[in-house]
């Protein structure tokens, strides 16, 4: 099978003093005439610039299949790394996690040359070096691993993801429910339900106590579920915290939505509202009666009219007349000394009213008064 050479290249250089780094050969083909000759077994493989000035570049040379770099037995990213190819002799290594990147692109040479190294692109991180604190405060030690670490708990300890010492519990690994707790019956720990919700421990399910009847609300208190439990309030017209509630007096506290023209009855829960006499309505809203427009005059008398009030009405008598009990009598305006007349007329009741009239010839006048026109005789 036919093989090239991948030169690997990094971010470390070897310079003679005073002298710059050439980087006419960063991240670009390099042929097998810049490579100095006889690697013997060297890890990494040093190559001079094109001028042949003694700047050196550090490099690592692999011998891997021309086609497919990737699908080599020995990836050349080596272990702890993701080998992608990109194009042609081009791949592209990316770290696992716990590893470091050391170099990513990788670009390969045409003419093959023997395998010098193993250097990989992604070298282990230590996460216990310099970590003191990476598993806990109740650790032994901790242990590197390739791409990874543990933790040796001290004694009473057990670890636990992610990776920390935590105090033993029995009950870590039990699987209860996120509704359950842990408990230890004689020795066997176990899973228990939390109050209000049923089950195996392992499954809890919340109990509705409202409507399984378990719940203590009062009778004038209406039941909520709620997860784990249930909450009981008072119905409208009943105050206290649910589970015992009294009935309010709206009437007496004046929260009634009573017309200040209604009666207010305090009921069990409630209240009821009646307008008073002369009113009518729903109790809230209450108008007056106008018992004048009704048939029968309001019940008044003959010569009597019919007065409106608010919630009720009068009887008046009419002019010319006055109550004598309940019934409207004509006033003699003539003899009660009412009439108007002239002291040369004379005074003629009528029935509501009265007239006058001059009483000698040679008088003018409407009665109240009277005027002489003429000497007697």
């Amino acid at each position: 099978m036919n093989s090239f050479v991948l030169v690997l290249t990094i971010a470390v250089c070897m310079v003679g003093e005073n002298e710059a780094v050439s980087s006419i050969y960063q991240d670009s083909y390099i042929s097998l005439e810049t490579l100095i000759t006889n690697p013997s077994h060297i890890q990494y493989y040093p190559f001079y610039t094109q001028t042949g000035a003694a700047n050196v570049r550090k490099a690592f040379v692999a011998t891997i299949p021309v086609t497919q770099p990737c699908s080599a037995t020995n990836s050349p990213c080596g272990v702890g790394a993701k080998c992608t190819n990109i194009s042609g002799y081009e791949v592209k290594c990316t770290c696992s996690p716990g590893y470091n990147q050391t170099f990513q692109l990788i670009k390969g040479i045409t003419t093959p040359v023997m395998v010098v190294g193993t250097k990989t692109a992604c070298q282990d991180v230590d996460e216990c070096i310099g970590n003191s604190t990476i598993c806990g405060i109740h650790t032994l030690k901790c242990n590197n691993y390739p791409g990874t670490y543990n933790c040796t708990c001290k004694n009473g300890y057990m670890l636990v993801p992610p990776k920390k010492c935590i105090k033993y519990d029995p009950c870590y690994y039990m699987n209860c429910h996120a509704n359950s707790s842990c408990s230890n019956a004689s020795g066997n720990f176990q899973c228990v339900c939390n109050t209000g919700f049923s089950g195996n421990g392992s499954y809890c399910t919340d109990i509705n106590e409202c409507t399984k009847g378990t719940a203590t609300c009062h009778s004038n208190a209406t039941c909520a579920n709620t997860v784990g439990s249930y909450t009981c309030k008072c119905k409208p017209g009943y105050f206290g915290d649910g589970r015992n509630c009294s009935d309010v007096d709206e009437c007496a506290l004046k929260t009634n939505n009573c017309s200040k023209n209604a009666v207010c009855a305090n009921t069990f829960g409630g209240h009821t509202c009646t307008c008073l006499p002369g009113y009518t309505g729903n109790g809230q809203v209450c108008t007056d009666i106008n018992e004048c427009l009704l048939p029968g005059n309001g019940n008044c008398t003959l010569y009597a009219n019919c007065v409106n009030t608010p919630g009720s009405y009068e009887c008046k008598c009419q002019p010319g007349f006055a109550y004598q009990g309940k019934l409207c009598k004509d006033v003699d305006e003539c003899l009660n000394g009412q009439g108007k007349c002239h002291k040369e007329a004379t005074c003629t009741n009528h029935i509501g009213s009265y007239s006058c009239m001059c009483k000698y010839p040679g008088f003018v006048g409407n009665g109240t008064w009277c005027k002489q026109t003429c000497a007697k005789n």
